[in-house]
């Protein structure tokens, strides 16, 4: 079996640590507060950009480009591993729905998932993955597992 990567984007909020620690690729969405532009946990923390939101600032968020996927998957696919990229639901954004166009273009093995989650739901969903993978896990059965874990996740947002 491939050595399986993960990419996810940058609504996981999980540490820079973690995600070090265990390899995983973000794609960061973009943000746009009162007219000036951000990358999400590049140039402003999520903790900031709930500041933003407390304090009524005009608040957009903006999937990432289809190049940014295209990139990092190509450069992943060269090692020859099996990729599995996992998002935010496509029910919130379109980033689920680029990651599927990208993965298309590239010559590799790619599987997007769609978590109908964000934030701790999506997290909650890569810390599995992560343990699958530790366990020798195949990638099918990976998608299995995420696929009922993620029909019995319900996740309420307060903001």
């Amino acid at each position: 079996m491939a050595k399986q990567i993960i990419v996810t984007d940058s609504t996981s909020d999980l540490s820079h640590e973690y995600l070090k620690q265990h390899n995983i690729h973000v794609i960061p969405l973009s943000l746009t507060i009162d007219g000036k532009s951000y990358t999400d946990q590049v140039d402003i923390s999520s903790s900031e950009y709930i500041d933003h939101i407390e304090n009524d600032a005009d608040v957009k968020t903006s999937q990432p480009p289809i190049g940014r996927f295209i990139e990092t998957y190509e450069q992943l696919a060269q090692d020859d591993v099996e990729i599995i990229s996992i998002h935010l639901s496509s029910g919130l954004s379109g980033t689920y729905n680029t990651a599927v166009q990208a993965s298309h273009m590239v010559d590799g093995n790619i599987t997007v998932i769609d978590s109908k989650s964000i934030s701790f739901g999506l997290g909650y969903q890569i810390k599995q993955i992560v343990e699958l993978i530790s366990q020798g896990t195949s990638t099918e059965e990976i998608v299995k597992e995420m696929t009922q874990l993620r029909d019995n996740l319900q996740l309420f947002v307060v903001i």
